[in-house]
């Protein structure tokens, strides 16, 4: 440091803002609207502290991955192989059908997410592996509304 004066982190606080685990999360959104907040602590019901949440934490995953000027642009597709891919859930059909040279049969949806679903009514857990037409999918990471990776390989 050039400067001589010592900065100290108590001239950098802010008084912490809290919410209980057991809180709707659009609750916590309009208190942190109307607080002009952007983190909470959480808290169980003992008081104690249990994790720490941002607004973008909970539109991140209402909506899915929101990229600010200060995240770096994740890959959305990776080539393992010629006949292997690993992508993320939000991954444009095009995109696989070109990098695979398959035909993905469904007009009605955008992303590889959306065929998934389509194809079988239901959101897979981690680890399932299953077969749709020509390709075999793993799900690399999932959450409870959305296919966050996956690898597709080509048979």
């Amino acid at each position: 440091m050039q400067n001589k004066e010592l900065l100290v982190l108590e001239d950098f606080l802010r008084e912490a803002y809290f919410v209980v685990n057991t809180a709707h999360v659009i609750d916590v959104l309009k208190q942190f609207k109307q607080g002009k907040h952007h983190m909470a602590v959480v808290v169980d019901e003992y008081g104690s502290t249990v994790g720490l949440v941002t607004i973008e934490d909970i539109i991140e995953e209402l909506v899915g991955e929101i990229y600010d000027e200060y995240d770096i642009k994740k890959q959305k597709l990776r080539k393992i192989s010629d006949d292997t891919i690993i992508v993320l859930g939000d991954e444009n059909i095009k995109a696989i059908e070109e990098s695979l040279n398959v035909k993905l049969e469904e007009e009605d949806v955008v992303t590889i997410n959306g065929y998934i679903l389509t194809k079988l009514g239901v959101i897979p857990e981690i680890g399932e592996k299953f077969v749709i037409g020509n390709l075999e999918i793993e799900i690399l990471d999932s959450t409870k509304k959305f296919i966050r990776k996956l690898k597709i390989k080509r048979l």
